[in-house]
């Protein structure tokens, strides 16, 4: 009786993914109307990639399974099938078990993944399927250069700093969100481990199938990305800036900075620049990762420092009034959105007693830059290097 049961819901999901008759067709489906992946939804039926359900309805909330994302990848992909498969042990009777096969050939499915069984019918979670369209990319024109380029960036989701996702994972999800394929919920959660729906796989499917004949260069949010994973910073790509040929990011990032009171040390990171107007030319990938309000013609200019004391004990104004230059000045970023992302902040309100002497703390804060402004600006380290750079 239970074999019995596993093949006809093997059946059935077969069924909803095959081409169908005019009950498939998408006008006629009844559960569409108002939803949110309407138009996605429509297209992939038509196109033939999904179908709808006796009673001529769709689910759009019911979840993907593994063999049935596996069997729209495999018509929706061209790739040579040049890789070696292993045979899952529990695929051998199983409707999708050619496109499963398929998918292995092209490299979409990795079997180390997976061991020696697949299980085909487990739903997909969104990290999995990120990992398979990954899979194709890097087979594409600059997606591996563009993968090892973000390999030390900063992925504005929530779980970077949580520390939920991997290495690798975190690179996953820089690709997927740099060439808006995937992106973090409004709360800025990536959710890798959810489970993924019907409708959010067909919406995501056309903007994958949009996307993996286009060069990784195209993208300017994953080219920022990639800017801030190579350089720390992604001033290039989200301002009016450049860098003087005499000097150079790595003149100051990973080094101590130059202050006016000697309290220890001060270590640059990261500097992430910001648009504060209310409709940028450009909305930088860590928009809501950092903005807080709206501020016509400025940047926030984003600094994360590693502070180790050499002293007992610091005074706000030794602290604030300490940097070399005006744009590495110290304002204390409002908490809503470090509580949101999980990320430290420079906090002087409160006194310094996160500060300890002699152990490193990482934190963030902000200064302004004035879009048109003309000066020229600087951040200067203890040793004398520095970045110069000015309105273009």
């Amino acid at each position: 009786m239970k074999k019995l049961i596993s093949a006809i819901t093997s059946i059935a999901l077969a069924a909803s993914l095959l081409p169908s008759s005019i009950s498939a067709a998408s006008s006629s489906l009844k559960d569409i109307s108002n939803h949110w992946a309407k138009a996605s939804i429509m297209q992939a039926v038509n196109d033939g990639y999904v179908k709808g359900y006796p009673g001529d309805v769709f689910k759009a909330n019911g979840l993907v399974t593994r063999a049935e994302f596996a069997s729209i990848l495999a018509k929706a992909v061209n790739l040579p099938e040049t890789k070696e498969a292993v045979i899952f042990t529990d695929i051998a009777n199983h409707w999708a078990a050619d496109a499963i096969t398929k998918d292995e050939r092209m490299g979409v499915i990795s079997a180390s993944d997976y061991g020696n069984k697949f299980n085909p019918n487990q739903a997909m979670t969104r990290i999995e399927l990120s990992n398979w369209l990954k899979n194709v990319l890097l087979q594409k024109e600059g997606y591996l250069e563009a993968w090892n380029d973000v390999a030390n960036t900063i992925v504005p989701i929530t779980e970077f700093y949580k520390g939920n996702l991997s290495e690798t994972q975190k690179q996953t999800a820089a690709l997927m969100i740099g060439t808006g394929i995937i992106a973090g919920d409004q709360n800025g959660r990536y959710n890798p481990n959810a489970n993924v729906t019907r409708a959010e796989m067909v919406t995501v499917l056309y903007r994958f199938l949009a996307v993996k004949d286009k060069p990784a260069d195209s993208f300017r949010a994953l080219n920022e990305l990639r800017e801030v994973g190579m350089t720390g910073t992604n001033m290039g790509t989200a301002t009016n800036r450049v860098v003087t040929k005499d000097t150079s990011w790595t003149n100051v990032i990973g080094k101590d900075q130059a202050k006016k009171y000697d309290f220890g040390t001060r270590v640059l990171g990261n500097v992430i620049f910001v648009d504060f107007s209310t409709n940028p030319e450009y909305k930088s990938v860590y928009t809501d990762m950092f903005k807080f309000t709206n501020a016509e013609g400025v940047y926030g200019v984003f600094s994360f420092n590693t502070y180790t004391l050499k002293v007992n004990s610091v005074t706000s104004s030794t602290m604030t009034n300490s940097n070399a230059t005006p744009i590495s000045a110290i304002i204390t970023i409002m908490p809503t959105k470090a509580d949101k992302y999980n990320y430290q902040l420079f906090n002087g309100r409160d006194g310094f007693g996160w500060l300890k002497k002699g152990l490193p703390a990482g934190v963030w804060s902000y200064s302004i830059l004035m879009k048109n402004a003309s000066n020229v600006d600087s951040f200067v380290a203890k040793d004398g290097g520095r970045v110069t750079f000015y309105k273009e």
